[in-house]
């Protein structure tokens, strides 16, 4: 049942280019229609140093202030992602960066937060755990950090599947010390049945 606390992906498009501002109106209003809190606009992708080129983002803070100015109640974190292969988070500069990036588009463009999406997180990945410090360190409880993440899976069905994209509890704990909100990425999951897959679901948060 829904909350209206509902969040969304929102493609990077409207961060990019100067569209026309009776579509933001028409998306905000189907945003609110659908009990949307939370809308993570695609921003990114990092390079692999951890920059992003300001092109990428040159109409974000306008849509932001229209979007706003139509629904105050729904915060926009920028989506920021890469493959976690590309991206050498071990490299302190590269933290650096990223939280420079932060402090951009939270400080200066006007996003409500940021919402990390580096694929697939390493298991205890500890550089990860450092960037989500610096950046909290940054935002303090002024702006919010949302993290996506794998599915959660128990550690023996792991090894019988051979899958090696998932994530462990005591790892999403970890997360949770410095995230506002975990969004476990349970799409894809190839379960047909709808009262099977809405089971699933449950278990991603029970066990989360």
């Amino acid at each position: 049942t829904s909350q209206s606390r509902n969040a969304v992906w929102v493609e990077h498009r409207f961060a990019e280019d100067f569209v026309n501002e009776n579509e933001i109106l028409q998306l905000v209003r189907t945003l609110e229609n659908h009990g949307i809190r939370y809308a993570f606009l695609h921003t990114g992708p990092f390079e692999t140093d951890g920059t992003i080129p300001s092109s990428r983002y040159k109409a974000a803070r306008r849509f932001l202030q229209l979007a706003k100015q139509i629904s105050p109640k729904i915060q926009w974190h920028a989506w920021l992602g890469q493959k976690r292969s590309l991206l050498t988070l071990d490299q302190e500069a590269t933290r650096s960066n990223i939280v420079a990036q932060v402090a951009i588009l939270t400080q200066l463009i006007g996003f409500d937060g940021v919402h990390f999406d580096i694929e697939p997180l390493q298991k205890q990945d500890e550089p990860f755990l450092q960037l989500l410090d610096a950046t909290r360190t940054l935002l303090k409880d002024q702006k919010e950090i949302s993290v996506a993440v794998d599915e959660w899976q128990p550690r023996w069905l792991s090894r019988i599947l051979s899958f090696d994209s998932f994530v462990e509890g005591s790892f999403l704990k970890k997360i949770a010390e410095f995230s506002d909100l975990i969004v476990i990425m349970t799409y894809d999951s190839k379960i047909t049945n709808p009262l099977l897959y809405s089971w699933w679901v449950e278990q991603q948060l029970v066990y989360s």
